[in-house]
């Protein structure tokens, strides 16, 4: 064999070589678990479909270690036998999902409080009347399901 032949069939086989590197699969990005998040939602744009919200942590009484750590008072800090620690302004922002699941509280159903669904109007209308904290689900990085917190 020549050494241009040689030179040519090295090329050709390096050239395969990268080809078919080239042509492997991607992984197939598997769907993360949801998680839920308790927060105050600090805004919601319905053109950009996004939310921004403020972590908070609720705090029972029977969370005895956790109250003191906080430096809370049981008697004092408890009137409604619950607490809302807020540690933090920090915001996070996420796409919601265009069929997420709003439930809201409601105060005229037949039985009192009750959590009725609502659409994107009914959910933008009760951010602009009551500010109150929220269970946000969030699923591969969007907003799948919100749920208002009752408070009493």
């Amino acid at each position: 064999m020549t050494k241009n032949f040689r030179i040519s069939l090295l090329i050709i086989m390096l050239m395969t070589a990268l080809t078919l590197s080239a042509c492997q699969k991607a992984p197939i990005e598997q769907p993360s678990e949801p998680y839920e998040v308790f927060a105050y939602i600090k805004a919601f744009d319905r053109e950009n479909m996004t939310i921004s919200y403020d972590e908070a942590e609720m705090i029972t009484r029977d969370q005895t270690d956790r109250i003191a750590e906080l430096g809370l008072n049981a008697d004092e800090d408890f009137p409604n036998d619950f607490y809302i620690y807020n540690g933090s302004d920090e915001t996070v922002t996420l796409p919601i999902s265009k069929d997420a699941e709003i439930s809201i509280v409601s105060w005229e159903g037949t039985s009192g409080i009750e959590m009725v669904s609502a659409d994107l109007e009914a959910f933008s209308n009760r951010l602009k009347e009551y500010y109150v904290p929220y269970h946000i689900t969030v699923q591969d990085k969007t907003i799948v399901k919100i749920t208002e917190q009752y408070l009493p």
